[in-house]
């Protein structure tokens, strides 16, 4: 299936434990490397399966724009320099 389509449906099947192999073009969709973590939200609407560092990231920026923080963090390595001098600030 290819991947640059960005709305596709798969379906995988769970075994008697609950456990699921999330399909390889889900893995490349989401940039799941292995050994990657997802995140699962669930809400009215259903279940959404993201790349858990994305959502951590994108967590990490809603709590900074509520302290009137410019949300520009594009990646790890931003939000790692953030936290770096936040850090730094913190120390007596």
């Amino acid at each position: 299936m290819p991947t640059d389509n960005l709305t596709f449906t798969v379906d995988a099947k769970a075994d008697a434990k609950g456990r699921v192999t999330i399909p390889k073009d889900v893995r490349a969709a989401l940039g799941l490397a292995p050994g990657g973590r997802v995140t699962f939200t669930v809400d009215s609407h259903g279940v959404r399966v993201t790349n858990a560092a994305l959502a951590a990231l994108e967590r990490l920026q809603n709590a900074v724009a509520a302290d009137g923080v410019p949300t520009a963090l594009p990646d790890e390595a931003a939000v790692s320099r953030w936290v770096s001098i936040r850090r730094k600030e913190e120390k007596p």
